[in-house]
C-alpha cells in the first residue's frame, strides 16, 4: 500500500489531488484501522493486526496532510469574458448619457463633455493639461485651428476605439489627432510629448 501511495503521489498536482480525495473517500480512517491479520491478503504475509492498523492509519494521515499541501499550493485564474468590449460599451453609454462627466471641451462656439480619466488615458496632451489643472470640472479651451467636427470624431474614437470618416475628412482629422497626441491615431515621437498645449479654465 505504501509503495502504491508513493507512486501515485509522484503524479501531477491535479492527479495527486484526485487520487488523495478518492482514497480518503473510499477508505475512511475507522475502516482502515479495523483491518486485522485475519484478512486473506495480510494473512498471506503474516502481518500482525496492530502493524496493519498502524500502517493504514499512518497512510491515511499522510494522505490528508498531502492533500492540504496540494490544495494550499494551487492558484486560480478568474477571467471576465469579453472584458474589453464590456468596458468600451459602458464608457460609451456613460458619454452618451453625460453620466459622471467631469470635463468640458470648448471649441469655437461649441462644447462637449467627457471624462478626465478617458481623455488622460488616450492623450498625453489632455493628460498634461488635466494634471496641471486639478479642479473638479475644468473647461479646456481647444486651439483655434481645431474644428469641432474633428473634435467630435476624436472623442468618439477614444471611447469606441474606431470611427468611420470620409476621405475628405481624413486629412484634417489626422492633423488634429496629431496635435492632440491621440493614441492610435498618431505616432508621438519620444521626448516630444507635451508641446503646444492650450489652456484649461475652471
Amino acid at each position: 500500500m505504501v509503495r502504491q501511495v508513493a507512486d501515485r503521489l509522484q503524479a501531477s498536482p491535479q492527479d495527486q489531488t484526485t487520487y488523495v480525495e478518492e482514497f480518503i473517500r473510499e477508505h475512511p480512517a475507522q475502516d482502515l484501522g479495523s483491518v486485522s491479520s485475519g484478512s486473506g491478503h495480510f494473512q498471506e504475509y503474516g502481518a500482525p493486526g496492530f502493524i496493519v492498523r498502524t500502517l493504514t492509519e499512518y497512510v491515511h494521515t499522510v494522505l490528508i496532510d498531502t492533500l492540504q499541501i496540494i490544495m494550499a499550493g494551487q492558484h486560480y485564474c478568474l477571467r471576465w469574458n469579453n472584458y474589453q468590449s464590456n468596458m468600451t460599451s459602458v464608457f460609451h453609454q456613460l458619454l452618451r448619457n453625460e453620466a459622471f462627466v467631469d470635463v468640458t471641451l470648448a471649441c469655437n462656439d461649441s462644447s462637449l463633455k467627457a471624462h478626465k480619466v478617458v481623455l488622460s488615458a488616450c492623450s498625453s496632451y489632455f493628460q498634461k493639461l488635466l494634471l496641471e489643472n486639478p479642479c473638479k470640472h475644468p473647461t479646456i479651451i481647444m486651439p483655434q485651428d481645431v474644428c469641432f467636427s474633428d473634435l467630435k470624431f476624436i472623442i468618439e474614437f477614444v471611447y469606441r476605439g474606431e470611427i468611420d470618416v470620409s476621405q475628405a475628412e481624413l486629412q484634417s482629422l489626422l492633423k488634429t489627432a496629431d496635435q492632440l497626441k491621440i493614441k492610435g491615431l498618431c505616432e508621438v515621437p519620444e521626448g516630444k510629448e507635451g508641446a503646444n498645449y492650450s489652456s484649461a479654465e475652471n
